[in-house]
């Protein structure tokens, strides 16, 4: 699956114009009302802007929803909530890896997939067609496409954060493997929890996360650093979020929802301070 690199992603992003209609809802809808496996989409058509648009609408969404979840599950760091911090922190890496396609001209449904067919600024070219994976469960199918597509982008990534676009052990279903054993399995749900009460120190957070806890936790957070340093980069600004108050940049709203009069448990509030973007 092929998505554009760093500059062709910039001046995708960067074009976005406020198209209306269905292309201010839910993308997923959108596609699946208005194309079919086979369509292309060619610049400077309304099939293109309107896809577009709702596109880098819903990845300021999911990168609105990864913090979020990101930061729910520091408040979830205890013996007892040690499973669900998990879950939470596999859906700020889920939502993260959305947003990350999205802006880079990528989306992955249950039926088809968007990807790019041509790259230049001017000529860009996005085709609607069959996912080409071996898996069938959705979240299976979405982190096998998307670690195939990012590949592309190691060079443009920090080397310190590569690890969060590279299948972990290099088993590209490890993150939904391990969300459904610890949410659904109440003897791995049980293990967590004593693990986590046998190993965690607030003081030493987050080396004292034990096990696949600690792992998912460094996929989430590197996935959003990974993100939010593009977004910067991109400066993407989408009117998205417009409906949540309080009104104007994407960081107050970030700031009063997710982090203001939520004193973090277990980590000094400056260390999300990078996803105020």
């Amino acid at each position: 699956m092929k998505i554009f690199d760093v500059p062709e992603a910039q001046y995708y992003c960067g074009r976005f114009h406020r198209a209306g209609g269905g292309a201010t809802g839910s993308l997923t809808k959108y596609v699946t009302a208005t194309f079919k496996p086979g369509r292309y989409l060619r610049e400077n058509t309304p099939d293109f802007d309107n896809y577009r648009d709702c596109a880098l609408r819903e990845a300021e969404r999911f990168l609105f929803l990864g913090i979020s979840n990101y930061r729910r599950g520091l408040d979830l760091m205890m013996p007892g909530a040690a499973n669900w911090a998990h879950v939470t922190l596999y859906y700020s890496s889920y939502f993260a890896a959305r947003a990350l396609m999205g802006m880079f001209g990528g989306w992955i449904g249950t039926k088809v997939v968007v990807e790019v067919t041509t790259s230049q600024p001017g000529g860009q070219e996005l085709v609607v067609t069959r996912p080409q994976t071996n898996y069938n469960p959705p979240h299976e199918k979405f982190w096998d496409l998307f670690y195939g597509a990012v590949e592309s982008l190691v060079p443009w990534v920090d080397g310190k954060l590569r690890f969060a676009i590279d299948p972990i052990g290099g088993n590209v279903t490890w993150q939904t493997q391990n969300r459904n054993e610890i949410n659904y399995d109440s003897f791995a749900a049980c293990q967590l929890a004593s693990l986590f009460q046998a190993t965690f120190k607030p003081t030493r957070f987050p080396a004292s996360l034990p096990g696949v806890l600690s792992t998912q936790f460094s996929v989430a957070e590197g996935l959003l650093l990974i993100v939010c340093r593009f977004v910067r980069q991109f400066g993407l600004a989408t009117d998205a979020l417009d409906a949540l108050l309080p009104a104007g940049a994407r960081s107050g709203k970030i700031n009063r929802l997710v982090f203001r009069d939520r004193p973090a448990r277990v980590v000094q509030m400056t260390r999300a301070r990078s996803f105020l973007v």
